[in-house]
């Protein structure tokens, strides 16, 4: 049996490729503003030459990914599940891994895959665009490994980018059968809200079986099926699952719902510079705080905080000492 960790992270492994654009750059490049894509190899090819002659911040990334990093720096025991290939985009989120302490199956490498890709457009406005290369047969797979990692945490973190594919989907339930018997939380992150309206039954399966939701302002709204956002609370005021359902609200800072109850937490007030990673490092923030024995209220600021740190730099992972920054205040 592993040490007991805060968290095993199920995902997408990506390598983010970040660069600085304006409207004209996306519209040449046939991108919408605040839109998430998924490339075919052709459209890739596009892209890479569009990038040939610039000069774009490579790093590890992917949303649990990112999540699983902050949680390694504030507890320092964490596990990530996901596929990679032999390459070098492979080789960089590998050792990005390796270099935060973070637990891995060795069948995290499949000699027959290209690593994944996120192409973050970021605008002057600090919003991001996405366009993701995602090899068709890149697949997570569960080994005994993976399974004592789950049964070893106290939450099982998922991602919906995941609920595109059904081996993946199929591989998620298995994690979560295994989480239930062991009393591990089921974290469920929605992700994006194209996916929330495009799978919405998986996503929806999904978010039945969590004890805890996190989602941006669009992503709520998605699935509570309304575009307003007093309607939006009302429905989340109005659920008693015995859920906890965390929503951001970029600039107007926070809401925790569970039964019935909310808990508001403002933003603070900053000038961002890319927008990128403010979610998972807000997931992270919040499950540490509660882990460290937080109130849920503390754990709120905590993590509005930490997330309006991470957006005042270029690109989704945090440049400061983390830990320092989280007891700032």
């Amino acid at each position: 049996m592993q040490q007991k960790l805060i968290a095993c992270g199920v995902g997408e492994a990506v390598v983010d490729v970040s660069l600085n654009v304006n409207m004209t750059n996306l519209r040449k490049l046939n991108l919408s503003l605040d839109d998430s894509v998924y490339l075919d190899k052709e459209r890739k090819k596009l892209l890479d030459e569009f990038l040939s002659d610039k000069n774009p911040k490579i790093t590890a990334g992917g949303s649990v990914s990112n999540t699983v990093s902050v949680l390694s720096s504030l507890y320092g025991d964490t596990a990530f599940i996901g596929n990679i290939g032999k390459d070098e985009l492979g080789q960089i989120f590998f050792n990005d891994l390796r270099s935060n302490n973070i637990l891995v199956s060795s069948n995290i490498f499949n000699d027959n895959v290209e690593t994944s890709v996120c192409y973050v457009f970021v605008t002057p406005d600090a919003e991001r665009t996405f366009a993701v290369f995602k090899d068709n047969s890149s697949h997570i797979k569960l080994d005994e490994t993976n399974k004592d990692y789950i049964r070893s945490s106290n939450y099982l973190i998922l991602e919906m980018y995941m609920a595109r594919e059904i081996n993946d989907c199929l591989q998620m339930e298995e994690a979560i059968k295994i989480a239930k018997k062991c009393n591990t939380k089921v974290v469920v992150s929605l992700s994006n809200q194209r996916i929330v309206k495009e799978y919405k039954k998986q996503v929806h399966n999904f978010v039945a079986s969590a004890d805890i939701v996190f989602a941006n302002l669009y992503e709520a709204q998605a699935l509570s099926n309304t575009s307003q956002v007093h309607l939006m609370i009302d429905h989340f005021l109005s659920l008693n699952d015995d859920k906890e359902y965390l929503i951001t609200l970029g600039r107007r800072g926070a809401i925790y719902f569970k039964n019935g109850k909310a808990f508001y937490q403002p933003s603070f007030k900053v000038e961002p510079v890319d927008t990128t990673g403010a979610g998972d490092m807000f997931t992270a923030s919040y499950l540490y705080g509660i882990s460290a024995g937080l109130s849920i209220q503390e754990s709120l600021k905590k993590a509005c905080y930490m997330s309006s740190k991470v957006i005042c730099q270029q690109g989704a992972r945090y440049l400061g000492d983390i830990k320092s920054a989280f007891n700032e205040i």
